[in-house]
């Protein structure tokens, strides 16, 4: 395995944290959707957190995670999320990017949250067109991440993991593993985590992300909304001691911007800290 760097999600807007991010990570996560602003019907990103990044650009890597692409929209991705990711790339050095494996919008209907899609010939056809669109204009490693599942699962050809992996080797993109998701269909669907990972090609992961959620009428949910539980920093070291995923380069711990003050500057940063120790220091051992 090569060193596994350590970074988290910032979306701009608080200088003062991102100075005391800054010496602990290597690389900063934003989504263009959380980074825009809409002005006379038309969104583009904020010049202010446009700004603040270009200023630091040459002291940290950028990652870009979508959320509003809706690459699994039958009636196409979203042309104002394209625009977004068209301006960061003029502006910005980007060491990849990556996008959720759902779909947001229906006949244009933003429906306010992803979606997951049916595991099906037409699905695979449609995303992996789209995947190779993407790539061809973009020209940097594309990702994509799997999401909570909110729906009972759909008749599908493919089991969750093989979905994935066809993905991945008709196209060439790579793999975010949200570990925290995993447990999240684990508890609301019965989705059995070592059944899924033995059968995922855990070489074509290049990311994980961690996160946390909370329970809502006895759904576990996906919020971003405080530190890393024990049990998924302990699924996290359980996947790298026995998948080895090869390619593996970044662990990202994941936080709404709307939750950085309840959970603290300071916890974020101790959190951040311990994963330093927790990954990067043993991948280190390990190389």
């Amino acid at each position: 395995m090569k060193p596994v760097l350590i970074g988290t999600t910032y979306e701009g807007g608080r200088p003062d944290f991102l100075e005391k991010l800054l010496p602990i990570v290597d690389y900063l996560e934003f989504s263009p959707d959380s980074l825009a602003t809409s002005r006379n019907g038309v969104a583009s990103i904020n010049p202010e957190k446009l700004a603040e990044l270009k200023e630091v650009n040459n002291k940290v890597d950028f990652l870009v995670h979508g959320v509003g692409l809706s690459i699994g929209s039958y009636d196409g991705v979203s042309k104002n999320y394209l625009k977004l990711l068209d301006e960061l790339f003029e502006n910005l050095d980007l060491k990849w990017h990556s996008e959720h494996l759902a779909y947001m919008f229906v006949e244009g209907i933003n429906l306010g949250t992803m979606v997951t899609l049916p595991r099906t010939n037409e699905t695979l056809s449609m995303v992996c067109d789209r995947v190779n669109i993407i790539q061809e204009r973009y020209k940097i490693p594309f990702l994509l991440e799997n999401v909570v599942s909110l729906l009972p699962e759909y008749h599908s050809h493919y089991s969750h993991a093989d979905f994935l992996n066809r993905i991945c080797d008709n196209t060439g993109c790579g793999l975010i593993l949200d570990i925290y998701n995993l447990q999240c269909d684990a508890y609301n669907h019965g989705l059995n985590i070592e059944s899924f990972l033995k059968e995922l090609n855990c070489n074509h992961i290049k990311e994980f992300h961690l996160a946390s959620g909370y329970m809502d009428s006895g759904f576990m949910t996906d919020i971003h909304a405080g530190l890393t539980s024990d049990t998924t920093l302990n699924l996290t070291q359980q996947i790298l001691d026995s998948y080895r995923p090869a390619n593996l380069e970044a662990i990202t711990y994941e936080l709404l911007d709307e939750f950085v003050e309840r959970v603290g500057q300071e916890a974020i940063v101790n959190e951040l800290e311990k994963l330093k120790v927790l990954f990067y220091e043993k991948s280190l051992a390990t190389c």
